[in-house]
């Protein structure tokens, strides 16, 4: 059967650099290719010239343009997915979703059926999870998977590649997936967690449409677990509440030599939750790369209270050159209101070592909580400038529904529970659910907000302008540059594009 597997665009519209590929789909195609389906994943927002922007300074505008483009069947980019349906023919179309993609991804499967109408549409992916009712609710929309997908959408291509209509008893044996019948929505059962995941076939890069558009660095993505053990107010997680679930390091180590043989990858990227959480995984994995001579840098995001001085030398030595770490803000009262489980101080001493062992860091933070005040929001650019991250990231918070923060939002008369296709359609992504835009936080109005935001966004990006910022990634990068020469280029282009905006 054939299938294709697409990630809606969304960078290709707002002019910023898109990154690496799309794991989530690399995963369910390599199951799909092991059982002799034909499958192609289609990354939309590496279809046409891609951008080198990293400007997200005016990022409420250049989600505009993502609104305007919906709304504008005339661009090329949809004749573009027109005509690859037509091409390859393909009898289902997966189209994975996050909540900021449901305009594009809804477009798509609206080109899908008037394509094809006998074409299968199933979404996937952090939305349709959590609202899988909204999805189905859409006529271009077939099926919806939940969760964990591998085995789910296996089963149920393995079926429709039987039984091209289908039966509602057939249906119902594939646990994970919702449908419907007869005008009424079924939910089967949650499908079990893949609690082995040495059982899942590496992802499948092969599969990618324009893989010449993918640097060495962005094929070199990893996941060395699932999960996640916390529960910041901020943050859905789909996978399995309160559990992680890991590779065995030969597993990972398969990965990156298949990977590096294939693609010249050299920096590898984990994206994982928080890769620290199990300190024995990390170990393992560190002594295994440096006992066995794997000459590679990586990259992973991780907590401030899940890294000690031992550990960080153990993970330079071994090759990290950057960690990622959730700052998220300045205020002792913000900062507890994201139930991130962290303090100031253990955030302090993180920097500091950090810092001390040379390793490049990059802080994340956070402004616009509904509780949030001004004061709240200049102690988070004071705490940055406190705690010296090599790069400090800054962005303002968006709600997304089935987490906490969305509920405290609702509660205080800021969100609305449920939007519909037409707001999807025609509002900006940042206002998505909010009753009214103007109001984002209860303490600020609309222009104290927005002078504040901008004011700090400015602060934020002349700070990591500084040469010293820039000569430290640069630093830390110099290996991957002497493996692969065209990231001089790729970087180079970036940079200036960057600090020029």
């Amino acid at each position: 059967m054939k299938i294709l597997l697409i990630d809606p665009p969304i960078r290709r519209f707002t002019g910023v650099a898109s990154f690496y590929f799309p794991t989530s789909l690399a995963f369910l195609a390599a199951p799909l290719t092991k059982t002799d389906h034909e499958v192609v994943i289609y990354d939309v927002d590496r279809g046409g010239e891609v951008s080198k922007s990293l400007n997200f300074n005016n990022s409420y505008n250049q989600m505009q343009r993502y609104v305007d483009a919906i709304n504008d069947s005339g661009l090329d980019v949809w004749q573009e997915v027109k005509e690859l349906i037509w091409k390859f023919d393909p009898d289902v179309v997966g189209i994975t979703v996050m909540t900021t993609k449901i305009a594009s991804a809804l477009k798509i499967a609206e080109l899908v059926k008037g394509c094809k109408k006998s074409c299968h549409v199933v979404l996937g992916g952090p939305h349709p999870t959590i609202t899988p009712d909204d999805m189905l609710e859409c006529e271009f929309v077939d099926f919806v998977c939940r969760g964990e997908g591998e085995n789910s959408f296996l089963e149920l291509m393995n079926m429709l590649e039987a039984q091209k209509q289908p039966s509602e008893n057939g249906l119902s044996s594939i646990n994970g997936i919702s449908f419907k019948k007869d005008g009424q929505i079924i939910h089967n059962s949650d499908a079990k967690f893949i609690d082995d995941l040495d059982s899942i076939p590496y992802a499948d890069r092969s599969s990618l449409m324009n893989i010449d558009k993918y640097s060495s660095e962005d094929i070199g993505m990893l996941l060395t677990s699932r999960g996640c053990p916390f529960k910041c107010s901020y943050c859905y997680h789909p996978f399995q509440a309160n559990k992680v679930k890991y590779r065995s390091t030969d597993n990972i180590l398969g990965e990156i030599e298949d990977v590096r043989s294939k693609y010249g990858s050299y920096q590898f990227s984990i994206k994982d939750d928080s890769f620290t959480v199990k300190r024995s995984h990390v170990v393992d994995f560190c002594e295994a790369l440096i006992k066995n001579a794997i000459k590679i840098n990586w990259d992973c995001t991780t907590r401030v209270n899940l890294v000690d001085e031992d550990l960080l030398k153990l993970m330079k030595e071994a090759g990290c050159n950057v960690i990622k770490v959730g700052v998220e803000s300045g205020s002792e009262k913000i900062l507890k209101a994201t139930h991130k489980g962290i303090t100031h101080e253990q955030i302090r001493k993180a920097a500091r070592l950090f810092n001390k062992l040379g390793i490049f860091w990059t802080g994340y933070f956070m402004i616009g909580l509904p509780q949030e005040t001004e004061k709240d929001m200049m102690e988070t650019l004071e705490f940055m400038e406190e705690i010296k991250p090599y790069y400090a990231g800054l962005g303002v918070y968006n709600p997304f529904p089935n987490t906490q923060l969305f509920d405290l939002g609702v509660e205080m008369g800021i969100l609305k529970e449920k939007i519909g296709f037409d707001d999807f359609k025609n509002v900006n992504p940042i206002d998505y659910y909010f009753i009214d835009p103007d109001k984002r936080v209860e303490a600020l109005s609309k222009e104290e907000f927005d002078k504040i935001s901008v004011s700090m966004m400015g602060s934020f990006n002349k700070y990591n302008k500084r040469f010293d910022k820039l000569l430290r990634r640069a630093w830390a990068r110099r290996n991957q540059y002497m493996h692969d020469p065209a990231m001089i280029k790729t970087d180079f282009t970036k940079v200036i594009s960057w600090i020029t905006s």
